[in-house]
């Protein structure tokens, strides 16, 4: 079930960023998320699955870098807290556009059989 799905315009920071840098994104990422959600909604007390995609035009990030920083924003605005987080997938994409962006997807994830540790990579 999907909760919302938003775009964000700009460039995206990294968690090691200096703190106003990181204050205006997480404000970026804030507006835009409450932008794409009706008019008093509650925020999910469940499990959320995040997907995130980076479109960049010149700046190429590192993914794991601006997770943390999105995650962050979307605290009182979608969810309680980011340990509600249950699962993020993320990608990068080169854009052939004028300007970056970000697009941002959570949902509600399906239910699946427990496990330990699972690791796949696809080479």
């Amino acid at each position: 079930m999907a909760i919302t799905e938003f775009i964000v315009p700009g460039t995206p920071i990294s968690s090691g960023a200096s703190g106003r840098s990181r204050t205006h994104w997480k404000n970026a990422v804030s507006e835009a998320a409450l932008a794409a959600l009706p008019d008093k909604h509650a925020l999910v007390a469940d499990s959320v699955r995040v997907t995130i995609v980076y479109f960049y035009v010149s700046t190429d990030l590192d993914l794991d870098n601006i997770i943390k920083p999105i995650l962050d924003a979307l605290i009182g605005v979608i969810y309680v807290s980011d340990f509600q987080v249950a699962n993020i997938e993320q990608e990068r994409l080169f854009w052939k556009a004028l300007h970056q962006r970000l697009s941002i997807n959570l949902r509600q994830p399906q239910k699946r059989r427990e496990t330990l540790f699972s690791l796949q990579l696809n080479l």
